[in-house]
């Protein structure tokens, strides 16, 4: 799988659509857009505050110390980068004919719809974090954020802060001279 994986990373650098294979059913993911790198990176979020290991045997200790913290949030990044922000969750409706009562007559039919909401992102990272080693999920995030020119999210979440700051230090400013 590690020449798949390869294969995976030079499609990405192309620019070209990522097919995946997981558990027998084929995917395939484009490069993220904002709204799933801001998906992401409330997930990144919950992960835990890992310590720098100094050695290969703290490496090995901080693993098997922190894996147990990570299961649920490295499935769900994976999955919301292959589904995008817009494939995590999706709407089915259903339609079931029941008769229609009036003071407790029937008289008739009628048709209810329901919606349910369904959650896409746990079932694929389950399938995930079976399917994929570690190296192999290393590589396939790394070449889905690679794709997503981050220097520029960088650029413009930055800019917008410095605005953001800038009008506070101008609001005080106002509100100081006021006195």
């Amino acid at each position: 799988m590690n020449n798949n994986i390869e294969h995976l990373v030079a499609d990405s650098a192309l620019n070209e659509p990522i097919e995946l294979n997981i558990d027998g059913v084929k995917m395939q993911t484009c490069k993220p857009k904002v709204s799933t790198l801001i998906a992401v990176s409330k997930h990144i979020g919950k992960l835990p505050n890992i310590p720098m290991p100094k050695t290969t045997s703290e490496e090995f200790e901080v693993v098997l110390a922190y894996a147990g913290d990570c299961e649920e949030v490295l499935g769900d990044i994976m999955a919301i980068l292959i589904l995008g922000r817009k494939g995590m969750i999706t709407e089915k409706i259903t339609s079931e004919i029941v008769p229609k009562k009036i003071f407790g007559i029937t008289c008739g039919k009628k048709t209810i719809e329901r919606k349910e909401l369904i959650d896409n992102v746990k079932p694929l990272a389950e399938k995930i974090l079976d399917e994929y080693s570690n190296k192999e999920l290393y590589d396939l995030i790394t070449s889905l954020f690679s794709e997503q020119n981050l220097a520029f999210f960088l650029n413009i979440i930055t800019s917008l802060s410095r605005a953001n700051l800038l009008k506070q230090k101008k609001m005080n400013e106002t509100t100081a001279s006021g006195l």
